[in-house]
């Protein structure tokens, strides 16, 4: 299967071969250790694959849906960082027709932020945990994705994007607005990364620095009052 690439704690390891990578899963049910339960083989292009699955069952045990964590995630942080894009660990708003992002790590705000906008009329909430960016036809959109954390809700849309927030408690609202580089460095931690695939995660760091040099990026220390947060945003469009 080649050499591993990365491995999780979670069960399940990447290598890269001549011809192929594998993403292979494991069990604990081994007398001697782990063993594989099923596995993956990827073109090296990332354009087709072979699923290789236990034998299928049937009946009331027939298998479910087997795209499910962390495979479709893996797959698309390795196929979007090849492509101008990037999954964000964000929660991801619509607001009159124009997409937000607001980036953050564990504890910075994301769900509050998701929390005080998924009921509002003018809002379209897309996730509160993990968003996806993409530059397409010359421009860059946000798009939802099925991954939420604690709110709960997602929504398929997108939108073009108007700018990236940098999240941060605070007593006031106000967006502040950064250069480039900094933009670039305070974004690459806060998207996921092809760890494994050098040439994507080649691609992955040249893509931020496109994205915060041709979209607005902000530090954004909030407080938790909807209308304040909305007014950042129409005082940014204008």
């Amino acid at each position: 299967m080649g050499a591993v690439k990365f491995e999780s704690a979670r069960g399940w390891s990447i290598s890269e071969g001549p011809s192929s990578w594998c993403v292979t899963f494991f069990n604990d049910r081994g007398r001697r250790g782990p063993v594989v339960h099923h596995f993956l083989e990827i073109d090296r292009s990332w354009r087709s694959a072979v699923f290789h699955l236990p034998r299928a069952r049937t009946g009331s045990r027939t298998w479910p849906f087997f795209l499910g964590y962390p495979l479709e995630r893996i797959l698309f942080t390795d196929l979007l960082a090849r492509f101008e894009g990037a999954v964000v660990h964000a929660t991801g708003v619509i607001h009159d027709g124009q997409g937000w992002v607001f980036a953050g790590t564990h504890g910075a705000g994301k769900s509050t932020i998701a929390s005080l906008v998924r009921n509002h009329p003018d809002c379209v909430l897309l996730n509160d945990d993990r968003v996806v960016v993409r530059r397409v036809d010359g421009g860059w959109r946000v798009f939802g994705t099925p991954w939420a954390g604690s709110v709960l809700t997602v929504s398929p849309a997108s939108a073009p994007l108007s700018g990236i927030l940098f999240l941060r408690h605070d007593a006031a609202t106000n967006a502040i607005r950064l250069e480039t580089g900094r933009a670039a460095a305070t974004l690459v931690p806060r998207c996921f990364h092809p760890h494994w695939d050098r040439q994507a995660l080649e691609a992955l760091l040249a893509t931020t620095v496109r994205l915060a040099q041709e979209v607005a990026c902000y530090d954004f220390p909030f407080t938790p009052n909807t209308s304040a947060i909305l007014e950042a945003l129409a005082d940014i469009r204008q």
